[in-house]
This record gives C-alpha cells, sequence and structure tokens, in this order.
C-alpha cells in the first residue's frame, strides 16, 4: 500500500511540474510575440527591420534609437532633439 501512495505522490507531483513548465513556456511566447518586428528611423521615417544586423543604433537618454544609414545616425546624433517626439501633455 506505502508503495502505492508513493507512486501516486511521484505521479501528482510529475504533473504538476509538467504544467508549471508550460505555462511558463507561453507566457514566453507571449512575450515574444509583443516585441516589435519593424522600427521607424528617427530621421527620415523610413521603416525598418527590427533585428537586421545592418541597422545602425544610439543609446540618447536611456533609450536606444534605431537608424536605416549612418547617415541618418549621424545626423541624429548632431541633433537629437529635433527628432525626438516629445509627449504631449
Amino acid at each position: 500500500m506505502k508503495t502505492i501512495i508513493i507512486v501516486a505522490i511521484l505521479a501528482f507531483g510529475m504533473k504538476l511540474s509538467t504544467f508549471t513548465i508550460n505555462e511558463s513556456l507561453q507566457s514566453q511566447q507571449k512575450t515574444t510575440d509583443t516585441v516589435k518586428k519593424e522600427l521607424v528611423d528617427p530621421v527620415c521615417k523610413m521603416k525598418i527591420k527590427a533585428k537586421s544586423s545592418m541597422n545602425e543604433t544610439y543609446l540618447y537618454e536611456k533609450v536606444n534609437y534605431t537608424f536605416c544609414s549612418a547617415s541618418c545616425k549621424s545626423k541624429f546624433v548632431a541633433q537629437p532633439t529635433k527628432y525626438i517626439k516629445k509627449p504631449k501633455s
């Protein structure tokens, strides 16, 4: 009788851990789906792919900006406030 109870407890524990793993994987997939796949260059307004290795990036005031080319990046670096959208108050 003790063997059956131990097996039942182990089986329940395995089902519980499997559920937790599946739940965790589903939440990771939801997070991945919300990541932007397309960005907009703040200088020329061109749409660019988020994960392209050709993109130029620049960190300004704790925000990472992505550009389609080095020339757009250099224009932004020279005058960042000209290209940053100000939030409406």
